[in-house]
């Protein structure tokens, strides 16, 4: 049996293929000495499988319960079932979703049979949940999305393109509702000030390759995992413009579509073209933009978990302590890594660019998400002791980095290919 993952795209070009063995253990298949395309991984992985198959080595495909073993299957043991349809079908957030079971729905109902759960069932299931906002236990956006999971999976029981799938002549969720949304108090962002910017940027605590980070993740107005995405190609210097056309998944690591779908493209800063000529000079022209950190654990350039808690931690390093940043109550959020794109928006707002470019930039689908930002602009104002907007970054930070010396310890940029081939660096920087 193959994973619905059964193939990726690496960060550095090359298609791979995976095929899951008797035993449990997964086999990936790759030609390390060329790249390959989509089609050759498909083929590659049809042969395997054909092999294993010959030889008893494949995995047993996964049988549907016949009507008898249906009429006493268990809540938790259709949601396996259907979880494992999810999966192979694509959906990416099958892990999440799992976890949001086992967490919150099976405690109440898991052991029910699919079939002879009632609307009353489910209503219990959202007090439960309501009851937990009220308790601090969770926050309502994770609420709603323990509701999703049990709604969607019970109007699949009555009504799933697949046959094996439908095993009730009816919905108990469908006139049921979900957590109240009154109960969603929404906590103030934060942003950074310019000059609260720089001073993290300059300063000598924080490493290079993490300022770095920072600055591409302000200049590019971008998601983290677009922002680790970006390669060498997709910056345009003659046009001064670069390309968001994919992004990198957190979990998987492996190259997607952007969130929406959305393709476009944005304008480089003025001053972050000589950090991105910088870039492209130690990538060689080539292949990742933002250089995977081995010796911190990264396959690529994704800021790794802890990058908000390291973000807070770095303003402390170089002295910007606003309070503000690092509150954390019923009525503000510390300051996340995602807070650098509401940083860029804010930027933007108080540059004066016009309200839809800065959506078009940001890549907002909703007019009314670009809005919060142009009125904390507004409250805000312009004025010289917060700085000016998207200012020329420090020379710290656009020098080159030089393999063995000082500069080095501070920024180690592996090479891909290099960890790739199995090979490691023999001078890696300590943890940041």
């Amino acid at each position: 049996m193959v994973l619905s993952e059964r193939k990726r795209l690496t960060v550095d070009g090359y298609w791979q293929g995976q095929i899951i063995l008797a035993d449990g253990s997964s086999l990936w298949l790759a030609p390390f000495d060329r790249r390959m395309d989509e089609g050759e991984a498909d083929m590659l992985i049809d042969e395997a499988e054909r092999l294993a198959r010959e030889r008893g080595l494949a995995a047993p495909q996964a049988r549907a319960p016949s009507p008898r073993e249906q009429s006493n299957e268990t809540v938790s043991q259709y949601f396996t079932r259907w979880q494992a349809d999810r999966k192979k079908h694509g959906i990416r957030d099958v892990d999440t979703e799992s976890s949001r079971f086992s967490h919150h729905i099976e405690p109440l109902i898991g052991r029910l049979r699919i079939q002879e759960v009632t609307s009353d069932n489910l209503e219990d299931l959202v007090t439960q949940l309501e009851n937990k906002i009220a308790a601090n236990a969770i926050k309502f956006k994770t609420a709603n999305n323990v509701w999703a999971v049990a709604s969607k999976m019970f109007g699949d029981a009555k009504s799933s393109r697949r046959r094996e799938l439908r095993v009730r002549a009816d919905n108990p969720a469908a006139d049921v509702r979900g957590p109240d949304p009154s109960l969603h108090v929404k906590r103030r962002k934060s942003y950074l000030y310019p000059t609260e910017f720089l001073q993290l940027l300059s300063s000598e605590d924080v490493p290079v390759r993490w300022a770095r980070i920072y600055a591409l993740a302000v200049y590019t107005y971008g998601r983290a995992g677009e922002q680790a995405a970006l390669t060498c190609e997709d910056v345009d210097l003659q046009a001064r413009k670069i390309e968001l056309v994919k992004q990198l998944d957190a979990k998987t690591g492996e190259l997607r579509e952007t969130k929406e779908s959305a393709k476009y493209a944005i304008p480089i800063e003025p001053s972050l073209l000589p950090l991105l000529e910088q870039l492209i000079r130690e990538a060689g022209g080539k292949g990742p933009l933002l250089q995977a950190d081995h010796a911190a654990g990264q396959v690529h350039g994704l800021p790794r978990n802890d990058a908000s808690a390291k973000l807070r931690r770095h303003l402390q390093m170089a002295g910007v302590t606003r309070s503000v940043l690092f509150a954390d109550d019923e009525h503000r959020k510390p300051l996340t890594f995602h807070d650098l794109r509401g940083t860029a928006a804010t930027w933007m707002a108080l540059r004066g660019d016009p309200p839809l470019v800065i959506q078009q930039r940001v890549g907002h689908t909703q007019f009314a998400t670009t809005s919060l930002y142009i009125r904390e602009a507004e409250a805000v104002g312009q004025g010289a002791e917060i700085g000016t907007p998207f200012p020329p970054l420090p020379e710290r930070i656009l020098e080159p980095v030089r393999r063995g010396g000082r500069d080095k310890k501070r920024n180690p940029l592996f090479s891909q290919r290099v960890f790739e081939r199995g090979g490691r660096d023999l001078n890696p920087r300590p943890p940041a």
